[in-house]
């Protein structure tokens, strides 16, 4: 959609929270080159030269080693220098509007991507992100355009889950899940504004349970095959309750039962959509682990 291959792409993180410390883990997982992503903090850019995060690494492990893996060019200082030349900026931090400043996305190589998760306020509004150049937005938010929300990925995950027994979750079943999510987007109308399934397209999640399901067999951690993904996601569209009527808040999307809804309280894909995108027909996708504690609101660090 906007040429960047993923051999080539040059990330921002803003915010290095558990949010980010995971979309960090699994862009490397899924072919990143670390040494083109730069992550900042409240402290500024991320490199092996933070004495501060050194100095708390026992504590900071994550992310003392994306101080020691990331940043190839070595850049230092405030934030907005990490924008320079950067394809894509990443960022789950402080739900101000102004933590992200237009003139930081005009730096920014051509056609650049800017996904702000905060919310309820994301860190840069989406017309300003637009008005300074970034020709895709997103933010965690359901009135603008390409809301990037972990509902699109737990219902469906979690039944995948269940239907194989899995003993866990890993990095690989995200990525299916996120590749997943980017074929329907696809199937429904790839565009700048809508990149994922809506909230209401809640048939998604059969596709990702299979997905998953299917990911976690091949690993080895499922407990029980079945026969094939058509097979599968049509067993997870006949166990998928139909949708409720009459319900604002849930309309359109299934009731979930609560052993299914409960851990996601703890947000297992943080903005846990996995938030997956196509960049040149490849989806990036988010997540984090089962249990992980989310960044309390307004969290960097």
């Amino acid at each position: 959609m906007v040429g960047k291959p993923l051999d080539k792409i040059r990330i921002v993180l803003v915010g290095v929270g558990a949010a980010n410390v995971a979309t960090y883990r699994l862009l490397i997982a899924y072919g990143v080159e670390p040494k083109a992503i730069i992550a900042c903090d409240t402290g500024g850019i991320l490199h092996r030269s933070r004495s501060d995060i050194e100095r708390q690494q026992a504590q900071f492990a994550d992310k003392w080693r994306i101080c020691l893996e990331s940043n190839g060019d070595n850049r230092r200082g405030a934030s907005e220098l990490a924008f320079k030349d950067a394809d894509a900026c990443i960022a789950f931090s402080r739900p101000e509007p102004d933590v992200i400043r237009p003139g930081w996305i005009r730096t920014m190589a051509r056609d650049p991507i800017v996904f702000a998760c905060a919310k309820p306020a994301p860190e840069i509004w989406p017309d300003a992100a637009r008005s300074a150049g970034a020709r895709i937005v997103a933010t965690g938010r359901s009135d603008f355009p390409n809301q990037l929300n972990n509902s699109l990925v737990f219902p469906g995950l979690f039944r995948g889950v269940l239907d194989v027994r899995a003993r866990t979750i890993s990095n690989n079943m995200a990525i299916a899940a996120a590749e997943e999510l980017v074929a329907f987007a696809r199937r429904r109308g790839l565009s700048a504004d809508q990149l994922l399934p809506l909230m209401t397209d809640w048939t998604a999640a059969a596709g990702v349970a299979a997905a998953a399901g299917a990911a976690a067999v091949t690993e080895g951690l499922g407990a029980q095959s079945i026969e094939t993904r058509a097979t599968r996601a049509a067993g997870a569209r006949c166990h998928w309750p139909k949708p409720r009527r009459g319900g604002s808040a849930d309309r359109g999307w299934p009731h979930c039962p609560a052993a299914v809804m409960l851990p996601c309280g703890f947000q297992w894909a943080s903005a846990g959509f996995g938030a997956a995108w196509s960049i040149s027909g490849r989806p990036w996708i988010h997540s984090r682990s089962i249990g992980a504690r989310g960044p309390r609101v307004g969290a960097t660090d």
